[in-house]
């Protein structure tokens, strides 16, 4: 080989040798400038309290206890402008695997696709837009409740079908706003699954709905200012006699009844003082004259900012069930008997509270509650009454 051809050579060879570190200098640069450019975003918040309840009746015992309310842990990224992937990891109750307390679950995992303020479009596991709390009820530091509106109160879950009144889980939402002047209409639109998720549920519950039903809903909002209304519904199936069909004449229940959810929330505030306000109604529709089932829930709340840190409120919450099933029982020995599940439940709550705002950080609340349950069952009534005292403090990590 010439002496030029051999100079050459190592010339091409350094050549490539610098495009090749060009390359993969360059590249690694571009993903390093990437991920400066997009990190990963690790927030959350906590709410630790302590909750007492002063029993009105003997039969009763008073109850006094410190827990772990709730703990929130967000991971979020924006992968580029446009898209953003958000994942919502939830713990209640102090929970512990190892003693089984609390509960612990992905409530969110989803991905945003951002076009305008008029379009954006959300695919994955999340909390579909019903009302204005259903959405924010886990951001417990923005709000100065320690206990919230009842059916809002995951703890309430022993008392109250929370999952009946509110929908808890979607898997594709478009929302957004069109502005209008001095306002803007919100919009948003869902699908996810039926609560029912499983055909056969001998088998318990398995997060995959192998049922042939979905979710739909929405909601329609305005906001002018600081003034906020909006209307929510949402339709399903749900399988409520399902629960008791094995005591039951098969053929005389209709197992997947139509659930149609219909609510509205209003907010405005003026100066230091603010009132807000929400309903939701639940009826399941069917043709069968022997059953009924209606759910009602109101809360209405008034408050006032009496410096920057301090909010001080009164609030007014109830709940309010009705189921009434007739049907016919098959005896062992082939008699048949009429049975009549007919019930009426109330859950009543005036409430007044606080919330101290310390630092950007740390809100500490306080809150007092006479709280009656009242039962109508077989033609007796039964009531509890008890006064509720809790205290929290919410932090943002």
């Amino acid at each position: 080989m010439c002496q030029f051809c051999s100079s050459s050579l190592r010339s091409f060879r350094l050549n490539r040798i610098a495009f090749v570190f060009f390359v993969v200098v360059g590249s690694s640069s571009a993903v390093f400038a990437q991920f400066s450019e997009f990190p990963l975003k690790m927030f959350g918040y906590f709410q630790t309290n302590y909750t007492q309840y002063n029993q009105r009746e003997e039969e009763y015992d008073d109850a006094k206890s410190f827990s772990m309310q709730q703990l929130n842990l967000f991971l979020q990224k924006d992968l580029d402008r446009n898209l953003t992937t958000f994942v919502n990891f939830e713990f209640l109750n102090s929970y512990s695997s190892g003693h089984q307390w609390g509960s612990f679950s992905i409530e969110e995992a989803w991905i945003r696709y951002h076009r305008c303020a008029g379009f954006n479009l959300r695919v994955g596991l999340q909390t579909p837009t019903f009302n204005y709390l259903n959405e924010i009820k886990n951001r417990t530091p923005l709000m100065p409740y320690v206990i919230r509106p009842l059916v809002y109160e995951s703890s309430f879950n022993e008392i109250l079908r929370l999952e009946e009144y509110l929908p808890a889980r979607a898997y594709i939402q478009m929302f957004g706003y069109i502005p209008k002047g001095a306002a803007k209409l919100d919009y948003a639109v869902y699908v996810g699954n039926s609560p029912n998720v499983n055909s056969d549920p001998e088998h318990g519950q398995t997060g995959v709905d192998t049922t042939d039903t979905f979710l739909v809903g929405g909601r329609l909002g305005l906001r002018v200012k600081e003034f906020n209304m909006g209307f929510s519904a949402s339709y399903d199936k749900y399988d409520f006699p399902q629960r008791i069909v094995s005591l039951l004449d098969e053929k005389d229940i209709v197992t997947r009844l139509p659930r149609i959810r219909i609510g509205g929330d209003f907010r405005y505030t003026f100066s230091r003082f603010g009132v807000e306000s929400e309903f939701i109604r639940v009826n399941y529709e069917d043709d069968l004259g022997g059953f009924d089932v209606d759910l009602r829930f109101y809360y209405a709340t008034l408050f006032c900012d009496v410096t920057d840190q301090i909010r001080v409120y009164g609030s007014y919450w109830l709940a309010k069930e009705r189921q009434f099933l007739k049907a016919e029982m098959k005896g062992l020995f082939g008699n048949v008997d009429t049975v009549t599940v007919d019930l009426d439940y109330r859950l009543e709550a005036p409430t007044f509270g606080a919330a101290y705002t310390m630092t950007d950080k740390i809100v500490i609340k306080v809150q007092v509650a006479p709280v009656t349950q009242e039962f109508k069952w077989e033609g007796s009534n039964q009531r509890h009454r008890f006064h509720y005292f809790a205290a929290a403090l919410s932090v943002f990590l």
